[in-house]
């Protein structure tokens, strides 16, 4: 509403708008199909029949959604800078045990899916306002009552003469 108030360019809020709807419906697609969750469990089936018999029935999803979530973050996160590379493998191992470690109804995954599309529209919209050649004071200025404030300038001025030569010089002193 903010961005409308303040005339920001439209295909700034429909860029928003659709990145929102579009990654909202992946978001509530692969969290109502338990998508993540079926594949940390087969993984973690396989690594049970192999490497890691003790593997937790339990836990063994979540770990390797964990493993898994924090490797492919690490990696994006390296790929964008070194520092972030810490920050995407913590995170990466939070949503992996997230995602892996859960299993949800699809009532749960729309009302992510609507949450993720929400997050996404707002950043996306800052992100290609800030880009844009927009100036949010232009359409201030244009309200800006600079003839009234003259006008209103112009008879106090007019006024405080008429005071003045009504006062007379001897009262003035």
């Amino acid at each position: 509403m903010a961005l409308i108030l303040v005339e920001a360019p439209r295909y700034c809020l429909a860029r928003g708008f659709g990145w929102g709807i579009a990654l909202g419906l992946v978001a509530s697609i692969v969290l109502g199909s338990n998508a993540c969750r079926q594949a940390a469990t087969w993984a973690a089936d396989q690594l049970r029949a192999g490497p890691f018999p003790a593997l937790s029935v339990e836990w063994g999803p979540a770990i390797v959604g964990v493993v898994v979530g924090a490797i492919v973050l690490a990696i994006i996160g390296l790929a964008i800078s070194i520092r972030a590379a810490g920050l995407g493998l913590v995170i990466g191992a939070l949503l992996g045990w997230w995602l892996a470690g859960m299993t949800f109804s699809w009532h749960g995954a729309v009302a992510v899916g609507v949450t993720v599309g929400f997050a996404v529209a707002i950043a996306v919209m800052g992100w290609s306002v800030a880009r844009a050649d927009f100036d949010p004071t232009g359409r201030f200025r244009r309200l800006y009552p600079q003839q009234s404030i003259d006008a209103a300038q112009q008879t106090k001025t007019r006024l405080e003469e008429l005071w003045t030569k009504r006062r007379g010089p001897s009262s003035s002193a």
